[in-house]
């Protein structure tokens, strides 16, 4: 294993005979979860919309000084794999116009409003109380990053190609801000950590921001090996139920197949309004109260719009006969105990999966009240520090044989994938708003807004009016997925389904149902 302190000690510039060691790189680690298959091969974005004028060469500036605040190094840096095939990091010891920290591209429309634009007039917006479905992510990628940027990361290896990109579109009335980056540098609630950094320093605010931590070490070094003595308390949840043999090798095949035969998947945005959350709700909790003596267990949102979108994909016709698997992922950070230090971010994949697997049966005929409590029991089980400890045991083991996470599926089974970015809190992590609120001080607000007083920063609230999230690969083969965006001020949800056809047509046939409804109740 390589020593990566022992590479990068900071004294190096000071105590350096050979000027040659100046123009070396930095080599640091890419840490454990971040190597998994499924995790390395993407490169993802996040694009958000201000409907303020932006100065995007004060966007651009701060993120550089971001770089060069202490223990922030590290997202200036390249992609590359060593001897062992391992990625890694390796950052200039000095950054120049041939070698930027971060790569930046300005579009100008400030003679042009967002809404006469003819692609932006189309990027979603919400519809109130009724919810709808927008057009996905792929549609608007001129506006997530350059067109000539890396689709995948083999390039990221074989280029100069700085980790970070940042596209700032303009508008007469509006501004995109784009953020593109191989997904190996960290996961939602990284980028999260990432986008509140650079907003306090936009703000004025850089003393807030604390340095990375596990920049040298993966935090998760010894986390389900055999120097945790918690991996040994308890066998993991589904342990006994992995995917081997024959079993692997009939999911890979129908897998394969399904991708070769079933191409009509589409990108899509839902808008989901409060309303209608409160209306999956009654009807979930009214079953639940019915089929638990009075009480009602505890659902959580994320678990009622994946237990209500998972329904509906199961119901379309590509998935008869089959056993489902549903797959959520779940933030480390909050489970395992005595592990994660207080004094600053960890921008790395911090990620497992929590498993639902349903028999044929249940797969064809459960309701959302019940896939949801299925849902929260996983979570429940699967998700406590030991728990989470036991998995990452397995985790490493079928890292080290097949590079990918466990998967604790049947046969025939077909995988739903769900991601809720809710606690990341984007647009509240992405809020550039003057956070003095007129206590400027010594530091200075930057908002970051043309006219840049101090009067008009304490004026202009600065926060995103929407997101969106999605991989950038051109051969991305993904289906049956969900990524919950988070909820707004008004708690209306925004959701990214990738899905059939088939299943896009039940989700428009239900929201037609539920309009039906909601006038015939007036």
């Amino acid at each position: 294993m390589r020593n990566y302190e022992k590479l990068t000690r900071d004294n190096d510039l000071e105590s350096a005979k050979d000027e040659r060691l100046l123009y070396e790189d930095e080599v640091l680690p890419i840490h454990f979860i971040d190597q998994a298959a499924i995790i390395r091969k993407i490169v993802f974005n996040y694009t958000f919309r201000y409907d303020k004028v932006l100065e995007p060469g004060r966007l651009h500036e701060s993120l550089l000084q971001l770089v060069h605040t202490p223990g922030w190094r590290k997202i200036g840096g390249r992609l590359r794999a060593n001897s062992e095939g391992k990625l890694e990091i390796h950052v200039p010891r000095i950054f120049s116009e041939t070698r930027p920290a971060v790569r930046f591209s300005h579009v100008d429309h400030l003679n042009t409003k967002i809404d006469s634009h003819p692609l932006a007039s189309r990027l979603p917006k919400a519809t109130g109380s009724t919810p709808s479905l927008h057009e996905g992510s792929p549609a608007f990628k001129s506006f997530a990053a350059p067109v000539d940027l890396p689709k995948n990361t083999n390039h990221y290896l074989k280029s100069d190609e700085p980790l970070l990109c940042l596209q700032v579109t303009s508008f007469a009335d509006a501004t995109l801000v784009g953020l593109t980056y191989p997904h190996s540098l960290a996961d939602a609630m990284g980028i999260s950590e990432l986008l509140k950094a650079w907003s306090n320093i936009i703000v004025g605010k850089g003393y807030l921001v604390k340095p990375l931590q596990g920049t040298y070490r993966d935090v998760l070094d010894s986390a389900g090996t055999d120097l945790d003595k918690e991996v040994s308390q308890r066998k993991f949840a589904l342990e006994t139920q992995q995917t081997r043999g024959f079993a692997l090798v009939s999911f890979i095949a129908r897998y394969v197949w399904d991708i070769a035969t079933r191409r009509t998947v589409q990108v899509r945005h839902i808008y989901l309004p409060a309303n209608y959350l409160r209306h999956l709700r009654q009807g979930v909790e009214q079953e639940l109260k019915e089929t638990h003596g009075g009480v009602v267990p505890f659902v959580s949102d994320g678990d009622l719009i994946t237990a209500w979108g998972s329904r509906l994909i199961m119901s379309s016709r590509p998935w008869k006969r089959c056993s489902a698997v549903i797959c959520n992922v779940f933030d480390i950070r909050r489970r395992l105990e005595n592990t994660f230090a207080p004094e600053g971010p960890y921008l790395q994949n911090l990620i497992l999966p929590a498993t639902t697997v349903l028999s044929r049966r249940e797969a064809a005929n459960a309701t959302t009240a019940q896939i949801a409590q299925h849902l929260r029991q996983a979570i429940t089980e699967q998700t406590s520090d030991v728990q989470a400890r036991s998995l990452l045991r397995l985790a490493r083991n079928w890292f080290a044989a097949l590079g990918t996470m466990p998967l604790f599926a049947r046969w025939d089974s077909r995988v739903i994938a769900c991601s809720n970015w809710t606690k990341a809190k984007f647009l509240d992590a992405a809020d550039i708003s003057s956070a003095a609120s007129g206590d400027v001080g010594e530091h200075k607000a930057c908002t970051g807004v043309v006219g840049n007083s101090t009067a008009d920063a304490a004026q202009d609230h600065v926060r995103p009016v929407m997101f969106w999230g999605s991989p950038m690969n051109a051969d991305d083969k993904t289906r049956d997925a969900f990524m919950i965006y988070g909820k707004d001020e008004s708690g209306n949800y925004w959701v990214q389904g990738v899905l059939r056809k088939e299943s896009w047509a039940l989700i428009e046939e239900e929201f037609r149902r539920f309009g039906k409804e909601s006038k015939e109740s007036v």
